[in-house]
């Protein structure tokens, strides 16, 4: 005799249901224009141009990743300004290499994360594209409780990536892709040392610098995972939005919707996109097919560098 259905199983099998609709909608997009494999190797038929409703889609998720952000920092300077202070406070001793607390840091990425997570799951029916299927109501925020610290790693990838920069203040903004004006005063205003202070790279500071990890693979395989990420994020700064969206579609072996097929062509239907778009983005399609599949498989190796960022660090 089956036992009684769980939230999650309820959830994937509304996926299920609903992937027809998904797919429908897909579906028309590859009508009109074909698109590549899976697997993101090289076309086997002649690219088309990006269609009307992809560039849509593009700037759909650009701008929602661009107003989820404005909102998170609104809230922290309207509501919770000390966690902004304790958070840049902390980065402020990392970035100039003195001694900070790991936990300590540990603790703001965690208030940091709460935040975000309540941001994304208000939003959580905008996040998504509606030509990509309409999904259950707890869709997204189910998937975020072991997805969104992806979310976290992808964000200091490309925090670090953008270290060619003026200074540590544009260093941050740069992570929006509009910052509000609210956010622009705010940061003048409390951390004006952000304009004297250089931007910083990873492999620079103190916490990341070897030995930081229990095992040098462990250690290079983060530094590499998140390295090129970041470059590969700036080199395509508006796939930001899709890519953000992959993140948190990807979940650990530990996740319930691991396994989840929906979940999967939900992913594949997004990589699809991004691997779309990347080839109108670069006149060379061979490079621009080696970066998309590069970028997909960086995506997919974030729950590993979160287990390290997590949980492999060195005790000192």
């Amino acid at each position: 005799m089956a036992g009684p259905s769980t939230e999650n199983d309820d959830i994937d099998s509304e996926l299920e249901q609903i992937q027809d609709t998904s797919s429908k909608s897909v579906q028309s997009i590859k009508r009109k224009k074909p698109c590549g494999a899976p697997k993101f190797r090289k076309f086997k038929v002649p690219y088309l141009e990006f269609t009307v409703e992809e560039e849509y889609l593009v700037v759909y998720m650009r701008e929602s990743r661009n107003t989820l952000g404005n909102e998170e920092m609104d809230y922290f300077i309207n509501y919770e300004p000390h966690t902004l202070y304790k958070f840049n406070n902390a980065f402020a001793e990392i970035a100039s290499n003195q001694a900070t607390s790991w936990v300590n840091y540990l603790d703001c990425v965690k208030d940091i994360k709460k935040l975000a997570m309540s941001v994304v799951c208000k939003h959580q029916d905008d996040i998504i594209p509606k030509n990509f299927g309409k999904f259950p109501g707890t869709f997204l925020s189910s998937l975020l409780e072991y997805s969104m610290d992806n979310s976290i790693q992808f964000e200091q990838a490309l925090f670090f990536a953008r270290k060619n920069v003026p200074d540590l203040f544009t260093q941050k903004m740069l992570n929006h892709f509009e910052p509000s004006q609210s956010a622009l005063s705010f940061y003048e205003q409390h951390f004006p040392n952000d304009r004297k202070q250089a931007p910083v790279d990873m492999s620079d500071i103190a916490l990341f610098k070897s030995p930081w990890c229990s095992s040098y693979e462990d250690e290079e395989f983060y530094m590499n995972t998140l390295t090129e990420l970041g470059e590969l994020l700036c080199k395509y700064p508006n796939a930001v939005g899709i890519a953000g969206l992959m993140a948190l579609l990807v979940q650990p072996k530990s996740s319930p919707f691991a396994k989840s097929k929906s979940l999967q062509r939900l992913f594949k239907s997004v990589a699809t996109l991004l691997n779309r778009f990347i080839l109108t983005s670069n006149e060379n399609s061979r490079v621009a097919n080696e970066d998309s599949e590069a970028l997909v498989n960086l995506l997919l190796k974030l729950p590993r560098c979160v287990e390290i960022f997590l949980n492999k660090r060195l005790e000192f």
